[in-house]
């Protein structure tokens, strides 16, 4: 009896090791593809060339880009401080002489927003260029190394282009930008409540 127990255990033993090989290997070969697809999105992450018509009233334009993650690179071209930012060193551009244009190349997963800024004024607010909403969502549909241009439109006022000849604005005319909104309340605590948003 003692030996038929024993050849019972021995054999059904390794059955179970093996049984639990096959599925340790079919977990690994299900992970694959999910594995593959953080890859490819790592991947995709493309490095962007933004372009900057510098304004003529600024001196020195640095970019701040909120994703913490993000890499910056402005071939060599040093940092400045804002001094309304409590001395904050931010990269300055690099300019492209053939263009007249100063730039800045950024990679990042994950595109939040980012500014323009003049680290040179003396103003008591430092000028800027805020960049957010709309046309960050059309930067995180790029799949590709490329470039856009922050240009002044026929207006006067800065828009994000495709292209320098601006043919092409970044934001298609179907998404609104900005939009106006009323709203109506009545006060229950008499009129000289106002209401804050």
């Amino acid at each position: 009896m003692g030996k038929l127990k024993e050849r019972f255990h021995r054999k059904h033993g390794i059955v179970s090791r093996i049984f639990s090989m096959v599925l340790a290997l079919a977990m690994i070969m299900t992970m694959i593809p999910a594995i593959g697809d953080a890859t490819t999105a790592y991947a995709a992450s493309p490095t962007i060339r933004l372009y900057l018509d510098k304004p003529s009233t600024w001196n020195t334009p640095v970019v701040h880009v909120w994703a913490a993650g993000a890499a910056v690179d402005n071939h060599g071209a040093g940092n400045a401080t804002i001094s309304q930012w409590g001395n904050q060193e931010k990269p300055k551009l690099a300019y492209e002489e053939s263009s007249g244009l100063y730039y800045v190349d950024v990679q990042s997963s994950e595109w939040t927003g980012f500014q323009f800024v003049d680290a040179g004024s003396t103003e008591k607010s430092a000028p800027e260029i805020k960049t957010e909403g709309a046309a960050i969502e059309q930067i995180k549909t790029f799949t590709s190394d490329t470039s856009i241009y922050c240009l002044l439109d026929d207006n006067g006022k800065y828009q994000w282009y495709k292209d320098a000849s601006k043919k092409e604005t970044l934001v298609p005319e179907s998404v609104p930008t900005e939009c106006d909104l009323t709203i109506n309340y009545k006060s229950t605590l008499g009129d000289d409540v106002a209401a804050y948003i």
